[in-house]
């Protein structure tokens, strides 16, 4: 069967930490899949924070997620410490993608790899647009910083 294969995230930009409560781990007694788009998406929205922006204000542009992906590499148990890495990849015309390294504070074993496609997105519209070369000129910065 084939697998999902992600880059890793070897040159974040980003990073934030991340403690495990209780109501992410399931059943199974880990952490239950949904919570590592949550945690993606808090990760990603952090980030905008610290350069005063958020997805629905992006140097006057918007963003929608147009997929995910995750890469489970280890389990993850309640009461753990993990670092969130994030880094920005292949900027085109009509969005990007985000790629997030998750691993063990305590360890350093990697615990997750996920991509979340952007696009832009003109929601009083309810389309795609195109952003224009100044913006991505900015965001290339900011992949770069």
């Amino acid at each position: 069967m084939a697998r999902i294969k992600l880059e890793k995230c070897d040159s974040p930009i980003f990073t934030t930490d991340w403690d495990v409560t209780i109501s992410q781990i399931n059943y199974g007694n880990h952490m239950g899949n949904d919570s590592f788009l949550a945690m993606a998406h808090e990760a990603r929205m952090r980030f905008f924070a610290s350069h005063n922006l958020s997805e629905l204000s992006l140097f006057g542009s918007a963003l929608i997620m147009s997929d995910a992906a995750v890469m489970y590499r280890s389990e993850v148990k309640w009461g753990e410490k993990l670092k969130i890495t994030l880094m920005i990849k292949d900027i085109q015309e009509y969005g990007f993608d985000f790629i997030y390294g998750i691993s063990s504070l305590e360890d350093q074993r990697e615990v997750a790899r996920i991509k979340t496609g952007m696009n832009f997105f003109d929601y009083q519209q309810k389309k795609l647009y195109r952003a224009d070369e100044s913006f991505l000129n900015k965001l290339r910065q900011i992949a770069l910083s």
